[in-house]
């Protein structure tokens, strides 16, 4: 199974189980470990779905470049997921270094 860098963002599922209200809002201590991932790895899922991305754009574009027959809504649309993702990264990039900054500057 396949977990989108979006996705794996999220600790539990984003799904409505039961229409019950639940008395604790927390995952049973199993699901949290089963479901846990440690931040290197999302930040590396997020980086090689961006990079899966631009090749995907690239390919598509050169596709065009060779005259082969390409739908150019395909082209426009991977080019819009790879600015995305590229801002997302961007944005996820710095505030990563303002919250080390901000650690670094705390006085114990």
């Amino acid at each position: 199974m396949t977990v989108s860098a979006l996705e794996s963002f999220f600790p539990g599922d984003l799904f409505v189980k039961r229409s019950e209200m639940p008395l604790t809002f927390e995952l049973p201590k199993d699901e949290i470990v089963a479901k846990r991932s440690s931040f290197v790895e999302v930040l590396n899922d997020a980086i090689s779905e961006t990079n899966n991305a631009e090749r995907q754009s690239e390919q598509l574009m050169t596709d065009l470049l060779e005259d082969k027959d390409v739908d150019i809504h395909a082209i426009q649309i991977a080019g819009a997921k790879l600015d995305t993702m590229v801002t997302m990264a961007s944005t996820v990039t710095t505030k990563l270094t303002t919250a080390y900054q901000t650690l670094m500057n705390m006085q114990v």
